[in-house]
Formats: C-alpha cells, structure tokens, sequence
C-alpha cells in the first residue's frame, strides 16, 4: 500500500514544511503529520486535533485546510 502525503494549505498557499498522512490502524485512523524540518512525525487522533497542532506549533494561520499536495 502506498501511502500518499496530503499538503496542508493557508487559505492561499501550501505549507512547505509539513505532510500529512492518514493512517488506518487497528481499526482507528490515525493523522500522521511530519514536520520536514525536523524530522519529527506527530500521531493524531482526528484531523481537527492535526490541524489545530499544525496552527499552533507549526505555522501561524487563522484557517488550516488539507488537501492534494501540487
């Protein structure tokens, strides 16, 4: 199974310096968000709590949207 990353977009443009995974995994799916900087990945339980992290403590934006990478 290959796993396509998913882009995380401003309202405007794509965040750069994130991918987002979604992860089935004993019957839970899991948001996987890697922060490329780092080198770190981060597990998430919803989408919501993905995005609210990425908002936080990744990039400062109002508004958080997931969608195809370009």
């Amino acid at each position: 199974m290959e796993m396509r990353p998913l882009c995380a977009y401003d309202g405007e443009n794509w965040i750069d310096i994130v991918r987002i995974y979604k992860l089935a995994c004993e019957g839970t799916l899991l948001w996987i968000v890697s922060h490329l900087e780092e080198g770190k990945l981060y597990a998430f339980l919803s989408e919501r709590e993905a995005l609210e992290f990425i908002k936080n403590e990744v990039y400062n934006a109002e508004k958080i949207a997931v969608g195809p990478c370009p």
